[in-house]
């Protein structure tokens, strides 16, 4: 994955905005997927997969766009990806 995707406090509040339904307009993309993903403010998450890795991403929250790290907002698309992947 993206690097080390999230601390684990991050990764359970990743896991709480996707089980809460705070994703939307999740979209197949040629390279990978995009979504918008609300927190804060509404957030554009993109991210390329090849096969079961993810050699990008991508967030415009601060935390990403400022220090260039993978957010939480990163890891709930994720989980709505491997989601639409099981239900598939």
């Amino acid at each position: 994955m993206h690097g080390s995707i999230c601390s684990i406090s991050a990764g359970w509040t990743a896991a709480k905005v996707f089980t809460m339904g705070m994703i939307d307009h999740i979209e197949k993309t040629e390279e990978g997927f995009k979504a918008i993903v609300h927190g804060t403010d509404d957030y554009d998450v993109e991210t390329k997969l090849k096969d079961r890795d993810v050699p990008e991403m991508s967030c415009d929250c601060v935390y990403a766009g400022t220090w260039g790290r993978s957010c939480k907002h990163m890891a709930a698309l994720m989980f709505a990806v491997e989601d639409m992947r099981e239900k598939a």
